[in-house]
């Protein structure tokens, strides 16, 4: 997954999205910014993926910087990516560390 050579196509479930925010104080749209973010770490989701194929990424928001982990689909056609958001919080201290000491 790489997440600087594509135009981006977002997605999300509305009623999943109001309890991400609910639960999480996070909202999807600003989860989505992870996406831009080249320092963002991306690692595949074999756990809870099923028929499809789930990441897992660490990244820093462009509005506020804030490091959030985000659980989301990516499937790439044609130079594009689309992407459903399935879930997004806060990064953990642990998480933070991981981000933080990636030597990209």
């Amino acid at each position: 997954m790489e997440n600087t050579a594509f135009q981006i196509e977002l997605a999300w479930d509305t009623l999943k999205a109001d309890t991400n925010r609910v639960k999480h104080g996070i909202d999807f749209a600003m989860a989505a910014e992870v996406l831009r973010d080249p320092m963002a770490l991306s690692i595949l989701d074999q756990e809870h993926g099923g028929d499809e194929e789930r990441w897992f990424t660490l990244g820093a928001t462009t509005t506020t910087g804030q490091l959030l982990a985000v659980s989301h689909t990516w499937e790439e056609q044609s130079g594009i990516a689309y992407v459903r958001i399935i879930s997004a919080r806060e990064a953990t201290r642990h998480e933070r560390r991981q981000y933080e000491d990636n030597p990209v």
